[in-house]
């Protein structure tokens, strides 16, 4: 990894610099935040009723289990979905 010597302080305005970023650039930007720990990704989802915060949760605890999750179990659960007309 480079490393890098500063010699003087950099000031910039972090909602200028997210407001300059592509919607790539921000999702890449959130996942590092998130994989690095800086962030949980908690608030991910702007909830508005409790049934959409539940969705969010559910949405969380599968994607921080996904290591533990099969393809087939991935698959089991949309069919299910799509058998109940959600999806």
């Amino acid at each position: 990894m480079p490393s890098f010597i500063i010699e003087r302080e950099v000031d910039f305005d972090p909602e200028e610099f997210w407001s300059e970023c592509s919607d790539r650039e921000r999702e890449e930007i959130s996942l590092i935040s998130i994989r690095e720990g800086y962030t949980s990704g908690e608030k991910a989802f702007i909830t508005t009723s409790y049934r959409e915060e539940e969705i969010a949760k559910l949405i969380l605890d599968i994607w921080q289990n996904k290591d533990f999750m099969t393809v087939q179990m991935v698959d089991s659960l949309r069919e299910e979905l799509r058998n109940k007309r959600v999806l």
